[in-house]
């Protein structure tokens, strides 16, 4: 069975008017994509908030064996759009851990 190394999780904003729940929010989020894909070493997470009322979300996930992910979303709200770039998020994460567990089920040529 493989060790589960602690992920590091950087949560960061281009602005001040983000507000410390929103941040706490956007690591709780994040902590459960290991559940997806368990060899992630890192996220970082930006946040942004835009003049016109939007806000922003950036993840970056990087993952063992060079793997890095990324999923931006904005919208009105800022916890739904933590909301949507998770869910981005888990499903670049679930296709590829697909596709490494699909490489390794194929038969090799003799």
């Amino acid at each position: 069975m493989r060790k589960m190394d602690a992920m590091k999780i950087e949560v960061t904003s281009r602005s001040d008017r983000i507000r410390e729940d929103v941040r706490r929010y956007a690591a709780e989020k994040v902590e459960k994509l290991n559940h997806f894909f368990d060899r992630i070493t890192s996220v970082r997470v930006v946040l942004s908030a835009e003049e016109n009322e939007r806000h922003g979300v950036e993840l970056v996930v990087a993952a063992g064996g060079g793997a890095t992910f990324v999923a931006e979303e904005r919208g009105p709200e800022p916890f739904a759009a933590v909301d949507l770039a998770v869910h981005k998020m888990e499903r670049q994460l679930a296709r590829h851990k697909e596709k490494l567990q699909e490489r390794h089920r194929r038969p090799r040529p003799d």
